[in-house]
């Protein structure tokens, strides 16, 4: 009994402390997006070898944003030794594989977390993506293409409110490179064109953002920003540049904020 006692005692103890490192990780990452800090704590809660997924599902997803592939694969290795195989888990192996550039990995997991019956709509929706990133990568255009129109007309109805504005995030990005995708295989031009509206049924719901006239300062020129995470060696700056520098100066100030690390771009 006495044993028994101590037991639950040292994992309520355990318990009582991943859940501390666990609401830093949302301020650290999250909020504060303070890297090395995140990492103290990413490995702690990889040392701790939580009973439960959720922690290090999120200890793989942070090392996989950050590109620290020994770790992430660490991560994903343990969850396949202590908890079965799900459609995520699966899609974060899948993201290991990417980043090792290993296209055919990529394209194995991810595949096999599509054919599963429980896959949420989030899961699906980064699968596809990802396969078509892979696909693209793995010089297969028409596979590539084909997933990035699945995810991009995948139906999120019923999508639950806590995801949905992220789920239309996702479907946007991927009609952008299903479009783009469109000019490297041999399309006609009304196909490209028809596509193209279906683009904008994605922004009808669209929240448009409304100035307080009494607060707001009137300017002698509009003012646009453009927010991306790929001014830099990127196919989307190259393809940008000529959009970004040949604008009327007269009427348009234009501001570029790039939410990626500097390169010679």
């Amino acid at each position: 009994m006495r044993k028994i006692k101590v037991n639950k005692k040292e994992a309520e103890k355990k318990q009582k402390k991943l859940s501390k490192l666990m609401a830093d990780l949302q301020k650290y990452h999250f909020e504060l997006h303070d890297e090395a800090k995140t990492f103290e704590i990413v490995k702690e809660i990889y040392e701790m070898k939580p009973d439960d997924p959720l922690p290090s599902e999120k200890v793989a997803s942070i090392c996989i944003d950050y590109n620290r592939t020994d770790a992430a694969a660490k991560a994903v290795d343990y969850l396949e030794e202590k908890f079965p195989p799900t459609p995520y888990r699966l899609f974060l192996r899948s993201r290991v594989c990417d980043l090792k550039q290993d296209y055919g990995g990529c394209v194995k997991y991810a595949e096999q977390a599509l054919t599963m019956k429980d896959i949420d709509i989030m899961t699906k929706l980064m699968c596809h993506n990802i396969l078509g990133h892979a696909y693209r990568y793995a010089g297969d255009a028409p596979m590539s293409l084909k997933h990035y129109e699945l995810s991009a007309k995948t139906d999120t109805t019923n999508a639950p409110p806590a995801i949905k504005a992220q789920t239309e995030n996702i479907k946007r990005e991927d009609y952008c490179n299903f479009l783009f995708s469109l000019h490297n295989l041999n399309f006609t031009r009304e196909k490209i064109y028809e596509e193209i509206c279906g683009f904008n049924e994605l922004y009808i719901n669209a929240e448009q953002f409304t100035h307080d006239p009494a607060t707001h300062p009137r300017h002698e020129k509009i003012r646009l920003g453009y927010v991306s995470p790929d001014i830099r060696r990127h196919v989307v700056a190259f393809f940008s540049y000529a959009f970004f520098k040949c604008y009327d100066k007269s009427r348009f100030e234009v501001y570029i904020y790039a939410k990626n690390r500097e390169d010679k771009v």
